[in-house]
């Protein structure tokens, strides 16, 4: 370790720490540096892989990733979510038959004699230590270009050369993401150098600032690295536990860019995949409670999908507009440019334009580790169909979040598949709605646009317009040829029904006229067939004598 040209002493600490004892205590706010010099083989067993030599169509290939924990594996930093680095300037000596790749721009490559190139890369924005990447092997090169006016941005690939042709193609579809991004969250951050890919060994991809790293150029994987360059470099989450502000946004934003450039099916098998998937998966929380576990930390489930479908939510409540300039703005914002953010900074910005707290979406859908249910329940009368929903919390304590609520009916007229859309606003956890709806109802579905993430469970039952605030209700009403009466609560044993004069003109006693088989759970059937249409009164007794009153339309 050298310090103003001297040596200067210094101690190897556990784990893996470098202390370092100056000659003199040093002064504040002046600006000061001292030099490290190192060698060695790189273990690369932090996060996933750091460091790895292998081989590639028979060539040898050297790549680093060193998110989460691996970047002090194959070079001295201060490995630190919390303290960007200001610039940083890459030397690699390697055979001049391979080109060498790190961020930022490349500034030269010089011959040394013997076979091997010096090339140096200089990057000149603030970056975290995990983002710093090198790759080396004899890669092709090629550019496509970002043409914004007199002003353009090149996009810098290097390519195995055995994929050269179809991976050209593949690549040139960045451009039209590149343009998607900017005209929602404003100019890619660090245009003044360039952005990249460059293959590497790993299955998957790695959003290293300015010169993302991909083990193949699908869209879906070039949209999803290229949005980390606002979502994750440029604003970087100041906490593994917060990994959702990097992940969930790549991976919604990668899902949008399917929707607005024209690849919708994609979009849709993204909506209904992912909903599926949490669904199906065990409880957790998009909060990352446990960061020593790189697994945990870049859970596909709670980090990614579950990130995502936050922002899905938002969206659908907001609007587009709304919801891009709530991005836009967040993304802007001079307090985590270039540096580190927060969810309740993000919160924040989205409060802003969605004009309420977002407290408990947050404690439901980002803290909570279950998700909340809808039960649906529909019943039709000729031409009106009535539904009821409840909402189940099943988070602790419960917690309630309104959303618009979006249900689909479908008949079959002339064989032939008709579909009606309704949206209702639902203000409590427990409400009925009425729809006219002059046609046979085949199947209601709710929720079938996929925008909100919630167990769902339909299903058509004389439980609809139920009013569940009542002790004892008939439904449906009107009615036709039967009734239905909820006695969970109380037991009904005697229905009167008396005319508008107040006379009574039947009567149902217990055991007498009942439904042989209850199939309705909590619900018991009355045969009304022999009731004549017109208006009653019904009065309901219950085991204990409790008397309950309703107005029922025979029809």
């Amino acid at each position: 370790v050298f310090y103003h040209q001297q040596k200067i002493f210094f101690q190897r600490r556990e784990p893996n720490q470098l202390g370092v004892d100056f000659l003199a205590d040093l002064p504040t706010n002046v600006l000061d540096s001292f030099r490290v010099f190192y060698h060695g083989k790189p273990i690369g067993n932090n996060g996933f892989g750091a460091f790895q030599q292998q081989k590639q169509n028979g060539s040898g290939v050297i790549w680093t990733l060193s998110e989460p924990y691996g970047a002090s594996d194959w070079m001295p930093c201060k490995q630190s979510l919390n303290d960007k680095i200001d610039s940083i300037d890459v030397y690699i000596s390697a055979p001049d038959s391979f080109k060498s790749v790190s961020n930022g721009l490349r500034q030269s490559i010089i011959s040394q004699g013997f076979g091997t190139n010096l090339t140096h890369w200089k990057h000149r924005y603030p970056i975290t230590t995990y983002l710093i990447a090198i790759a080396c092997t004899n890669y092709d090169e090629y550019s496509d270009w970002v043409i914004n006016g007199n002003d353009s941005l090149q996009i810098q690939n290097f390519m195995y050369h055995q994929n050269d042709s179809s991976n050209r193609v593949k690549a040139a579809l960045a451009v039209y993401v590149m343009q998607f991004y900017e005209s929602k969250f404003g100019a890619y951050p660090f245009r003044k150098e360039k952005y990249g890919h460059a293959q590497f060994g790993w299955g998957g991809g790695m959003e290293h600032q300015t010169q993302t790293f991909v083990s193949n150029f699908g869209f879906s994987l070039i949209a999803h690295e290229m949005a980390h360059q606002w979502f994750g470099d440029k604003s970087t989450c100041h906490s593994w536990a917060e990994i959702w502000l990097n992940e969930g946004f790549a991976t919604y934003c990668s899902a949008l860019s399917s929707l607005y450039l024209g690849r919708k099916s994609e979009w849709d098998n993204w909506r209904f995949g992912t909903k599926n998937q949490i669904i199906n998966a065990l409880p957790g929380s998009v909060f990352c409670d446990d960061t020593t576990s790189v697994n945990r930390i870049f859970n596909g489930v709670y980090s990614y999908s579950k990130g995502a479908w936050i922002l899905h939510m938002l969206r659908y409540q907001m609007g587009d507009t709304l919801f891009f300039k709530a991005m836009h703005d967040y993304i802007q914002d001079s307090k985590i440019a270039y540096n580190y953010t927060t969810t309740e900074i993000l919160k924040q910005h989205f409060e802003t334009y969605f004009g309420k707290s977002l407290d408990t979406f947050f404690q439901i859908y980002y803290y909570g580790k279950n998700l909340p249910e809808y039960r649906v329940r529909w019943w039709q009368i000729d031409d009106t169909l009535r539904i009821h929903v409840d909402y189940i919390s099943n988070q602790t304590p419960d917690v309630y979040w309104s959303m618009p609520l979006n249900f689909t009916c479908r008949s079959w007229d002339d064989n032939k598949q008709q579909d009606s859309d309704f949206i209702f606003s639902n203000t409590s956890i427990s409400q009925d709605y009425k729809i006219i709806y002059p046609h046979h109802l085949g199947q209601l579905l709710f929720d079938f646009h996929t925008s909100i993430l919630a167990k769902v469970d339909v299903a058509n039952s004389p439980e609809a317009g139920y009013n569940y605030n009542a002790a004892i209700q008939l439904t449906p009403n009107p009615a036709r040829n039967e009734v239905f009466v909820n006695e969970q609560k109380y037991g009904v044993t005697e229905l009167k029904f008396y005319d508008v004069t107040g006379k009574l003109v039947w009567q149902i006693n217990q055991n007498e006229n009942w439904a042989a088989n209850n199939i309705y759970g909590n619900l018991q059937r009355f045969d009304i067939c022999n009731l004549e249409a017109g208006f009653y009164i019904v009065q309901m007794r219950t085991n204990n004598n409790l008397l309950f009153y309703q107005k029922l339309i025979k029809q």
